[in-house]
C-alpha cells in the first residue's frame, strides 16, 4: 500500500512539474503589425522622442492607471508636457534605454481594440539595469483613422 501511495505522489508531483513547465513555456504570439508598433514605441521611448510618440503612438484621451491613481489627459498639449517632464526626470536618473523582454498577454477584443502586456527592462547609460530588472506595463491599443494608438497605460507591479 505504501508503494502505491508513494508512486501516486510521485506521479502527481511529476505531472504538476510538467504542467508548470508547459504553462511557463507557452509563447504568446503577437501579430507582426502590433509587434512593429510596440517596438517602434519602445525605440522612441528609449530616444525620449516626444514628437514621434505624440504623432505615432499615443492618442487622447489618454489615461495612466498606476495603483490607486488614475491620470487622464484630454488635451494633447498636457500629454506632451507630461512626456517632456518624464523624459527629463529619467535622464536625470541616468536612464539610457529600454528593451522589450517578452509578451505576457495579448488579447484582440475586436478589430479596433487590443490589450497587451509587455515585460521590459530599463537600462542606465552605463548599461547597468535601472532599478527593477523585469517591469511590466499593460497597454490598451485602439485602431482609428490614424492607425493603432495607445490610449491607456496600466502600470503593473
Amino acid at each position: 500500500m505504501k508503494k502505491i501511495h508513494l508512486l501516486s505522489l510521485l506521479i502527481s508531483m511529476l505531472s504538476h512539474s510538467l504542467f508548470a513547465q508547459a504553462s511557463e513555456s507557452v509563447e504568446i504570439v503577437v501579430p507582426k503589425k502590433i509587434e512593429r508598433f510596440i517596438d517602434g514605441y519602445v525605440q522612441a521611448w528609449s530616444r525620449g522622442d516626444v514628437k514621434y510618440i505624440m504623432d505615432n503612438v499615443y492618442d487622447v484621451p489618454f489615461s495612466i492607471i498606476d495603483g490607486d491613481s488614475t491620470t487622464v489627459f484630454n488635451a494633447s498639449a498636457n500629454l506632451e508636457n507630461f512626456l517632456v517632464e518624464t523624459f527629463k526626470s529619467l535622464r536625470n536618473q541616468g536612464y539610457g534605454y529600454s528593451k522589450r523582454n517578452k509578451w505576457e498577454r495579448f488579447e484582440d477584443h475586436s478589430d479596433s481594440k487590443i490589450t497587451i502586456t509587455l515585460n521590459y527592462t530599463r537600462y542606465l547609460t552605463t548599461g547597468e539595469i535601472m532599478g527593477i530588472k523585469e517591469r511590466r506595463a499593460t497597454y490598451i491599443i485602439q485602431k482609428n483613422g490614424k492607425g493603432y494608438r495607445i490610449t491607456q497605460l496600466i502600470g503593473n507591479k
